[in-house]
């Protein structure tokens, strides 16, 4: 075989051995890159699903606030009454002298 031809054939096989090396290293980043990604994804998921039950537990506290708000009126407007009834039977009881 030519000498010149053998010498390139020789250099050829280096560097197709290199790339083979480079490729492989570079498979290996690839690998690592799609296990962080996809760890990245799964947190992304996971607080996007945080977010989405602390704006409904947001939701459910404005209802609670303001139903809450209604019976403590309720509560103070029967307190009211309740003082009225007991007003005007301590009332009627001092006129029948019961």
């Amino acid at each position: 075989m030519n000498p010149l031809v053998e010498q390139q054939l020789k250099q050829i096989r280096a560097l197709v051995a290199e790339l083979g090396e480079t490729v492989m290293r570079c498979q290996g980043d690839l690998d690592k890159q799609r296990a962080a990604y996809d760890e990245l994804r799964k947190k992304y998921w996971g607080r996007s699903r945080q977010v989405a039950v602390i704006s409904q537990h947001e939701s459910d506290f404005e209802t609670l606030t303001s139903e809450n708000e209604l019976l403590r009126n309720q509560h103070q407007e029967l307190r009211e009454r309740l003082e009225r009834v007991l007003t005007n039977a301590k009332a009627l009881a001092g006129r029948f002298n019961v």
